[in-house]
């Protein structure tokens, strides 16, 4: 059977589908967020998003809204439909029943357990089938889930407030905030995208962070903490975040003493700390180190929240795949204010967006070379 290519309008729909599914509230994780409408005679007769784990899929739920209306009718989605049972049944199966006659999707399921799996069983049954008809804007919906399932590694990114003349803080006395309410803000809508957040054991000193996200809802899971420790810093703090319900897990190099070890900072043995040896003075081969083992874990997303010798690290080895960068306006030049680089690194990274929120511009760079594990 030969497929009519993808129409003006089915596109459009397609377009718009993608802009609204970016929207949603990333409930999802494992599974990605996922979009899809029920078109008749070009108009949208229904429409579902997957929007909490376990729950009914973007394509069960728009064709359930379109009813009678999905005999004869084109299902258009974000992403290649399951072909497998778990949490719910087969996408695929539904669409069948449904009486739908042309499915179209923006991209393949990165998933080997789906991948490129679902057009030959919907063709089988008579179903014209457009695959993989925006591959880069429906990458773009789920580069997370993406970048674990191609890559094997988390999707990575960078977010620091920086003062306009360069600086991440006044000084080096503890947590001091310099940007505004509104990026503030921002910054839990970013930390609820991921599964980890990952900072630098003199952050985790100096300042002594909640590393939490806060104001986005009280059921929300919150990210494990990742500290990178290679001079055996952190000491009881992590007793803090563990009584504080979080998981931690540090990563040392080989000499560290782990918990009960007599490493004299008091670490206690605990089922949600972990402490990995895996830091030697390469620091791009530690990067590679860290995101295998968060892969492992099943992190799909990390942020990287500094202080300034990590976020130097992180850049000499491009060991990341967006950089978020608050610009306040404020300059805080000293001798006592903390640099945001100590030396410049070259990176290859594209401009993506500007956005002001209050006083503040939140500027999102990818990186064109995001290191691979």
């Amino acid at each position: 059977m030969v497929t009519a290519p993808i129409t003006a309008t089915e596109r459009q729909h397609l377009t718009d589908l993608l802009a609204r599914t970016a929207g949603i509230e990333q409930g999802q994780y494992p599974n990605p967020v996922v979009g899809a409408v029920v078109l008749r005679d070009g108009v949208m007769v229904g429409e579902g998003y997957h929007r909490v784990h376990g729950g009914d899929h973007a394509e069960v739920v728009a064709l359930r809204g379109a009813g009678a209306l999905c005999e004869g009718a084109t299902l258009v989605i974000t992403l290649e439909p399951c072909v497998h049972h778990g949490k719910t049944g087969p996408c695929v199966e539904a669409i069948i029943a449904a009486g739908i006659a042309r499915v179209i999707w923006a991209v393949d399921d990165p998933n080997p357990v789906v991948s490129g799996r679902a057009a030959p069983i919907l063709r089988a049954r008579g179903l014209a089938v457009l695959p993989n008809a925006m591959p880069e804007a429906g990458r773009d919906l789920i580069k997370a889930f993406y970048t674990f399932h191609t890559q094997k590694r988390p999707f990575v990114y960078v977010k620091a407030a920086v003062s306009l003349d360069g600086f991440i803080a006044p000084d080096r006395q503890g947590l001091r905030y310099i940007s505004g309410a509104a990026s503030l803000a921002l910054v839990h809508a970013l930390r609820a995208r991921v599964q980890a957040i990952c900072v630098g054991s003199n952050t985790i000193v100096t300042d002594q962070p909640r590393l939490s996200v806060r104001g986005m809802g009280e059921s929300l899971r919150q990210p494990l903490i990742g500290v990178v420790d290679p001079h055996n810093q952190v000491g009881p703090w992590v007793t803090t975040a563990l009584d504080a319900g979080r998981e931690v897990a540090i990563f040392a190099p080989a000499d560290f003493a782990p918990a009960g070890g007599g490493d004299g900072k008091g670490l206690p043995p605990h089922p949600r700390l972990r402490v990995y040896t895996v830091l030697t003075a390469d620091k791009a081969a530690n990067w590679r180190a860290i995101w295998r083992t968060l892969y492992d874990r099943g992190v799909q997303a990390v942020l990287v929240e500094g202080g300034a010798g990590i976020f130097a690290s992180i850049f000499a080895a491009g060991a990341f795949d967006e950089l978020w960068i608050t610009k306040v306006p404020q300059v805080l030049g000293s001798e006592q204010a903390v640099p945001f680089v100590y030396e410049a690194s070259p990176m290859q990274l594209t401009l993506q967006s500007v956005t002001a929120y209050g006083n503040d511009a939140v500027m999102v760079y990818t990186n064109a070379y995001a290191v691979s594990v």
